[in-house]
């Protein structure tokens, strides 16, 4: 059964309903599951970032974009020794994410780098080294006062 299919059969046999009802009433007293769901994937984001130790850690769970949103608002980073935040994604700058700070810089940063701590990153100034691609002239401007903040 194809994903679309299996979702409208979902709706239309009642179980939505049934999943959504109180306790008191026979059913599971979920209110909303897609909030719900978003709730689980930012426990998985969580854990994720917590927990190294978890066997899917290092992979790539599908997390929807607004369950990263939320994510990447509740979560501040303290740099400390450095290799608990990542110096892309995270919000350790000024409460900022580099994301926020430059985002044509952010642009140019490859997928594979985007989990970068900030120990590794500033190691030598690894940072620039992320970059592929050339910058337009906001980017550079953006480049240099990244630059003279880190």
């Amino acid at each position: 059964m194809v994903r679309s299919q299996a979702s409208k059969w979902w709706q239309l046999s009642g179980f939505m309903g049934k999943v959504q009802r109180t306790l008191e009433y026979g059913g599971l007293g979920i209110l909303n599951l897609e909030y719900m769901s978003w709730a689980l994937q930012i426990r998985w984001l969580w854990l994720a970032k917590t927990d190294k130790e978890r066997p899917w850690s290092g992979l790539e769970v599908p997390v929807h974009q607004n369950a990263k949103a939320l994510f990447a608002i509740a979560l501040h980073s303290h740099v400390g020794n450095g290799n608990d935040a990542y110096f892309w994604t995270d919000r350790w700058l000024f409460g900022c994410c580099i994301e926020h700070l430059a985002p044509n810089v952010y642009t140019l940063v490859p997928q594979r780098f985007h989990n970068r701590t900030v120990a590794a990153a500033l190691h030598d100034q690894q940072w620039p080294s992320d970059l592929q691609g050339g910058l337009s002239m906001i980017g550079l401007f953006e480049y240099f006062q990244l630059w003279d903040i880190i």
